[in-house]
């Protein structure tokens, strides 16, 4: 491999880790409030509900409709698919880190019962680590890119890293049986999720 290569190579190597530093601490600070829950203080949600009414010209799409809410009661979040309800009722939620919101449709009435939850910090950080999909406003969407750009930052740091290490020592065996160990035990957990029952 030429000199320039190599730098080349280093380069991709160094800004590829300064981009995943952010996302990889904030991967370990939410993941490790999920695993260890019982170590933060935990407190019973806080809820509000309320009483609103909706005008209902024509019979809007679940699409529209859950856009209209957000819109009109400031339901801020990402929106999951609606539950219609054998009552006739249809639920809605919105989620964003740390808040969920709920707004129930009665039939016939025009009348929304909206209940709101905000959680602590434990909440943000569950929330957090689990945002996901390209849709609840701009910043979910940009979010996302985030995520597939750091996604692919992931890919290149690996790849020049071992590329680095295969370059910058003559000694290859125990960086051999890193990455044999390493691929085995992800392999091994994929296969044992897979097919224990």
């Amino acid at each position: 491999m030429g000199l320039n290569m190599y730098h080349f190579i280093r380069r991709i190597h160094l800004f590829t880790g300064l981009l995943l530093l952010v996302f990889v601490l904030m991967y370990f600070l939410s993941g490790y409030v999920m695993i260890h829950g019982k170590w933060f203080v935990e407190r019973e949600p806080k809820v509000s509900v309320r009483t609103e009414t909706l005008n209902f010209l024509v019979d809007p799409s679940d699409a529209s409709l859950a856009g209209r809410l957000q819109a009109t009661f400031g339901l801020r979040g990402q929106s999951s698919s609606p539950e219609h309800k054998s009552d006739g009722s249809t639920r809605f939620n919105f989620v964003r880190p740390g808040t969920t919101f709920q707004a129930v449709i009665t039939p016939g009435s025009g009348e929304i019962t909206i209940t709101r939850k905000d959680f602590g910090f434990r909440g943000v950080a569950n929330g957090f680590h689990r945002l996901r999909g390209y849709h609840g406003g701009w910043i979910y969407v940009l979010w996302s890119c985030l995520y597939d750009l750091a996604s692919v930052a992931l890919i290149l740091f690996g790849i020049t890293g071992v590329v680095l290490w295969y370059q910058s020592t003559a000694r290859h065996l125990p960086g051999w049986a890193c990455l044999v160990a390493s691929f085995g035990f992800t392999a091994a957990m994929i296969c044992y999720l897979m097919w224990t029952k």
